[in-house]
């Protein structure tokens, strides 16, 4: 097995995901709707599923048709 990662370090990477076919989470800019209540709902998710598998989210930004975040490796004692 090869270690990516030296022993004691917190691997930390960013990732992305964006929504296609101009479908949009917030607000669309086709048919003027408001969608900011999904927001909340996608944080709220995001953050119980990095719980779920061990995953530290450090920090997340969820624009219109797509979202950042940036994570970690949660150390084990």
């Amino acid at each position: 097995m090869v270690d990516l990662f030296g022993p004691g370090t917190a691997p930390y990477c960013m990732s992305w995901d964006a929504s296609y076919n101009a479908v949009f989470f917030l607000d669309d800019p086709f048919s003027g709707k408001n969608f900011d209540r999904r927001k909340l709902w996608i944080e709220e998710q995001l953050k119980r599923q990095a719980t779920h598998f061990g995953i530290d989210l450090l920090s997340m930004a969820i624009l219109s048709n797509h979202f950042h975040l940036i994570r970690g490796n949660l150390r084990c004692p």
